[in-house]
């Protein structure tokens, strides 16, 4: 679950309606849902039916949405989405096929970078915010802590873990 902490920054006035909103998935129904911590004023943001919504990050500052979307195992069709933080101006950013299975989703804003485990393709994988230069790096650094790497564990979540550059 991702939720919008309260700022008094430029982007909150940009985005005062959804100031400290929390973000889930209703991965069955293919949605992404908003409410205000205690349950009130649940809003659908994102309706997208069967494509199965799994992985979310915000970006607050700059009122964006990301969100993986599993897609079918057997077709390889798994992608990455971006909206604003009301539902309005979904773009694609992994087009279908551009990953097989995205999972669980990292927001990078220092280099830019998305990162995702892909399930099926039992890998961790990368791309620019845009979704250029998609990669599947061996071992992630994680910006500024060089004694800390991205892995993907078993169940291929995204983990941090400590290991020797």
């Amino acid at each position: 679950m991702s939720a919008i902490a309260s700022t008094s920054t430029n982007a909150e006035v940009k985005n005062a309606s959804t100031s400290g909103r929390l973000f889930f998935l209703n991965l069955s129904a293919g949605r992404i849902l908003s409410a205000n911590p205690d349950g009130s004023d649940l809003k659908a943001i994102v309706n997208e039916g069967r494509k199965l919504p799994d992985g979310l990050a915000l970006d607050v500052v700059a009122g964006h949405i990301y969100w993986t979307n599993m897609g079918d195992p057997k077709r390889n069709d798994g992608s990455i989405m971006r909206s604003d933080l009301d539902g309005k101006n979904m773009i694609t950013i992994v087009p279908a096929g551009g990953t097989f299975t995205p999972k669980q989703l990292q927001l990078e804003k220092r280099s830019g970078k998305l990162y995702w485990s892909d399930r099926e393709g039992m890998r961790v994988m990368r791309a620019n915010m845009d979704g250029s230069e998609i990669a599947m790096p061996t071992a992630v650094e994680l910006q500024g802590r060089e004694d800390h790497m991205l892995r993907p564990d078993l169940g291929c979540h995204l983990c941090r873990s400590l290991l020797p550059l």
